[in-house]
């Protein structure tokens, strides 16, 4: 493809408003409209370390999707308890409103922000890694995460 790296066009950037990843990606996804996406892969987050989530997304990834400023987009079951062999997802703010650009009344669905903490209280420690964690609204199934 003339003017493409990798089959991609020159200037390529995976970058999806909120918008779009709820109203567009997670509801097709969630509709069985669309079954994979070279950016987005599908894997139960919380059975990993985020350095192991990372490279996890490197690897499956089609072809190797690069990540735009070490985001990673992940399909996943949703799931009340958020820890990982070596640590745990803490939410950090209230669930806040994703709403529809045509029509600012109209939730599309919902987003909550966790950030990674290494070991188990009392003597756990606060990592840098995020994960937006997002929803359609009108499902309980899956979610798409945003790390």
């Amino acid at each position: 493809m003339a003017g493409s790296t990798e089959g991609r066009p020159v200037g390529y950037v995976f970058k999806p408003t909120e918008e779009q990843l709820v109203g567009h990606f997670l509801k097709k996804k969630l509709e069985g409209e669309m079954e994979d996406h070279p950016a987005i892969v599908e894997a139960d987050i919380y059975s990993f370390e985020p350095s192991h989530l990372f490279k996890l997304y490197h690897l499956m990834s089609e072809p190797e999707e690069p990540s735009y400023e070490g985001e990673c987009f992940f399909f996943c079951a949703n799931r009340r308890e958020r820890k990982t062999p070596l640590g745990y997802w803490k939410e950090t703010c209230q669930k806040s409103d994703i709403r529809a650009s045509s029509d600012p009344n109209e939730i599309i669905g919902f987003k909550r922000i966790f950030v990674y903490h290494e070991g188990r209280q009392p003597r756990r420690r606060r990592t840098d890694v995020v994960n937006h964690e997002y929803h359609y609204q009108n499902s309980d199934g899956s979610s798409l995460s945003r790390i």
